[in-house]
């Protein structure tokens, strides 16, 4: 599995989670290198577990985000602002700056397919289950709409939406007519 989008495979910096033995991940790097940076995280299987982690954080941080946007926003403090601030801190990352600018923007265009994301969600959840854990952070409360969750920045869109409404404030995007549930 990888992580890094179209963009990532298009410069040759994907993240690449690799399970498999050593001979066979050694044998692969040439073919990794051309990609991206390739790490083996343990045997077969253990590349997949790594990616519904990848999953996992990236929904888990997009909502923090959003909260965090809207904490802002509904404070009277400006959120590019605070977002300046904490770069280069503990809370500075890609995702805050990419999907929170965006969330500041309200600028939810679809940027990628979300059926996988859903899909490693629900993945990560059974294999939280498996091993007799819960994970509740990844699984984000939405409203039910599945004819508007078709790509990520659908989820993003929605999930940033709910937040927003649920606070008393508008979405401006295609949510608007969306109810807090």
């Amino acid at each position: 599995p990888v992580s890094g989008g179209t963009a990532g495979a298009a410069q040759g910096t994907l993240a690449i989670m690799v399970g498999g033995t050593q001979a066979d991940f050694d044998r692969a790097q040439p073919i990794f290198a051309a990609l991206g940076r390739a790490t083996r995280v343990g045997d077969h299987g253990a590349g997949q577990l790594a990616k519904l982690a990848n999953q996992m954080i990236v929904g888990i941080t997009i909502g923090a985000v959003a909260e965090a946007v809207l904490l802002c926003e509904k404070s009277g403090v400006d959120p590019a602002r605070v977002m300046q601030a904490l770069a280069g801190g503990a809370a500075d990352s890609r995702i805050l700056r990419a999907h929170g600018q965006r969330m500041i923007e309200r600028q939810f265009e679809a940027h990628a397919r979300m059926t996988v994301q859903l899909k490693d969600l629900r993945n990560a959840l059974a294999s939280a289950r498996a091993v007799g854990m819960s994970a509740p952070r990844a699984a984000p409360e939405l409203p039910s709409a599945p004819a508007l969750v078709n790509t990520w920045a659908d989820l993003v869109g929605l999930v940033s939406a709910t937040i927003t409404m649920k606070a008393g404030g508008s979405a401006k995007s295609r949510y608007d007519k969306l109810k807090p549930v």
